[in-house]
């Protein structure tokens, strides 16, 4: 996917006419087209205006403009995050960091709304004091005026000022470059009291050092929320189970916050609705239809050593002794019978999908 094929490109206004009455217009100027053999989707710009009523965000020479990167926060993950924000005291005074500058794919407008659906507190931002997200896949072929997570971490309670990103790179303007496979600064320890990560985790190939590292960089009383696939397959490294992130922090000083599957559909639906299961419900995989993905929270309440789990499943096995894991006389045998004869009347895994989606809750979170 190419920015542009010629040296000028001019993005009209936007077609939305509640857009278009606050002035919404965008002008990139490119000074070459895409690198053959490069970054896919980044050209060099001499400048990049995004004018939304007094809201503007400007590239400065030499900048990149972002238009591959995907990772950030969408209607659903604003929903939920604030429900799980909203118990937090003294937001004003909490410092948040999130692993890796989270994209938001809405406008302020499209925040309000589903900040109201949430029934959670929040506060509107005066249009001169909104700050524009700079990602052109989530502004789209509209050029919508999406905000910047600043904003949106604003719109919860939350000062812009103590909000930051850490990356691994400095591409995308994150405050602090460190590689989460590295343990993190000393300067970084015990120094966050909220901790978002939207979808990171999975692209560290480390993955004890990384969890290692979000616990050493949350104050006691600070709180972590993961969002990271359970079965998105060629994502990244890993996909994970809500069992990870329960023998992780339980065994090292945290208390559950929240922890479910979450399950969205296309691109365009998952703003619209989402899926939520208990992690006990979840037995197989929802997919084609749905795409899973492990959302849990937990709260710091000591600080102890760090502690590397064993799986919960085998504790409890190990626990309960050895003849609690040996089936009943029989018991193969009538489930071998009932996965044969389940297997005949349903026609394969797209129907073993659709019984594991009636499962779930479904969350409307917009019309």
């Amino acid at each position: 996917m190419k920015v542009c094929d010629s040296a000028l490109v001019k993005i009209g206004t936007c077609a939305s006419p509640a857009i278009a009455s606050k002035g919404f217009l965008t002008n990139l100027t490119c000074t070459r087209p895409s690198r053959a053999g490069g970054l896919d989707g980044i050209c060099e710009v001499e400048s990049v205006a995004i004018i939304a009523g007094n809201a503007r965000s400007t590239y400065l020479p030499g900048q990149r403009a972002r238009t591959r990167t995907r990772m950030g926060i969408d209607l659903s993950i604003a929903y939920l995050s604030a429900k799980v924000l909203d118990p937090i005291e003294k937001k004003a005074s909490k410092r948040v960091l999130t692993l890796g500058l989270q994209d938001c794919s809405f406008t302020y407008e499209e925040a309000c709304s589903v900040l109201r659906k949430a029934g959670t507190s929040w506060q509107e931002i005066p249009p001169i004091d909104l700050r524009l997200g700079e990602s052109a896949v989530f502004r789209g072929p509209e050029n919508r005026p999406i905000i910047h997570q600043k904003s949106f971490f604003r719109m919860l309670g939350f000062v812009e000022a103590n909000v930051k990103a850490l990356d691994a790179s400095a591409y995308e303007g994150a405050d602090f470059v460190c590689d989460l496979n590295l343990p993190v600064p000393e300067s970084l320890v015990g120094s966050q009291d909220v901790v978002f990560d939207g979808g990171t985790l999975e692209h560290v190939f480390s993955v004890k050092d990384a969890f290692a590292n979000v616990k050493a960089l949350l104050a006691v009383g600070g709180l972590v929320i993961h969002l990271n696939p359970a079965d998105h397959v060629g994502h990244g490294f890993y996909c994970f189970s809500a069992g990870l992130y329960d023998d992780f922090y339980m065994s090292n000083g945290f208390e559950q916050v929240y922890s479910k599957y979450i399950a969205f559909s296309s691109p365009l639906l998952r703003n619209k609705h989402f899926l939520e299961f208990a992690p006990d419900k979840v037995g197989w995989s929802v997919s084609p239809h749905y795409t899973l993905y492990c959302m849990s929270a937990y709260r710091k309440v000591r600080d102890v050593p760090l502690v590397v789990p064993q799986q919960g499943l085998y504790r409890k096995v190990w626990a309960d002794g050895a003849a609690s894991s040996v089936p009943p006389r029989g018991a193969w045998l009538r489930r071998f019978a009932l996965w044969g004869a389940f297997a005949s009347l349903t026609l394969g895994a797209a129907a073993l999908a659709h019984y594991q989606i009636r499962k779930g809750r479904r969350v409307q979170i917009s019309d």
